[in-house]
């Protein structure tokens, strides 16, 4: 119920909603993914880190927080309008560029579907969602065509066209090698996470997800056990305190010096609870 009413402060005041925000960023009152605690190990300073599904910004916060230079691909136009004003200060100062668009397999357009409920699960997927909404054309990239630059770290969060992004930057990744941070939902697409992981292999890739603070290699990630939807609240939006819904997956070009900091990045924290 909060998603949806932020939802619709977002659509009718926009202005407010960036005010919200700031407060939030100002008090240290921004609620995220926990694995999304784990990016600033793979930030540089100074180096470039992708935010692909910006949203209204909690990744791209975060990079920018590191000391990263951020891309940030954000499709609908009044997410973008948030994103510029939001991190205004770093948009001026050139660490801060955003794409309007989207990223798949393909370049030229497609359909976006903007759910009522929430815009953070806008998809371009046929059926991701049925709830009411609205349907906008939006420009379609691909990853390989977007970057030419060599980043650190990419976050990818598509509802569902996760595999068609990575589709559509395979020879970016073959040359660039980042560490990439994948949402992954059977929901949305079923299979994706293996498609993820056969995609990636052959470029030298390993997958992780983490459980009670430990990486655990995505071969032996359980749809049942770790992606249960009757771990989620009935809007689908969150999921239930006390319940297990692993749905971010970490990519590792093979012995990358990044997977190494994660190890010791957890160990330490399980020493310290």
């Amino acid at each position: 119920m909060l998603t949806f009413r932020l939802s619709i402060i977002l659509r009718r005041y926009p202005n407010l909603h960036v005010l919200i925000l700031r407060l939030r960023d100002a008090i240290g009152l921004s609620p995220h993914e926990a694995e999304f605690n784990l990016l600033p190990l793979f930030c540089e300073p100074g180096q470039l880190a992708l935010d692909v599904g910006a949203n209204v910004g909690a990744v791209t916060r975060i990079f920018l927080g590191a000391g990263a230079r951020v891309l940030a691909v954000e499709p609908i136009p009044s997410l973008g309008r948030i994103l510029k004003s939001r991190f205004s200060s770093a948009l001026k100062n050139g660490r801060l560029t955003v794409e309007s668009c989207i990223l798949s397999d393909r370049c030229g357009t497609a359909t976006l579907f903007i759910p009522d409920i929430a815009t953070g699960l806008a998809s371009v997927e046929v059926g991701a969602w049925s709830d009411k909404g609205a349907s906008i054309n939006v420009a379609a990239r691909t990853l390989d065509s977007l970057c030419d630059a060599t980043p650190t770290i990419v976050k990818i969060d598509v509802e569902g066209h996760e595999t068609a992004v990575v589709a559509g930057g395979l020879n970016f990744l073959a040359r660039a090698r980042p560490v990439l941070l994948i949402e992954s939902e059977d929901r949305h697409h079923r299979g994706s996470l293996r498609e993820l992981e056969a995609m990636l292999a052959p470029l030298g890739y390993e997958g992780y997800f983490i459980e009670n603070g430990a990486p655990v290699p995505v071969k032996e990630f359980d749809l049942i056990r770790h992606q249960g939807v009757s771990a989620l609240n009935p809007e689908g939006t969150a999921r239930i305190p006390g319940s297990t819904y692993i749905n971010n997956f970490l990519f590792f070009p093979k012995a990358s010096p990044a997977f190494d900091r994660l190890k010791t990045y957890l160990l330490r924290q399980r020493l310290l609870d």
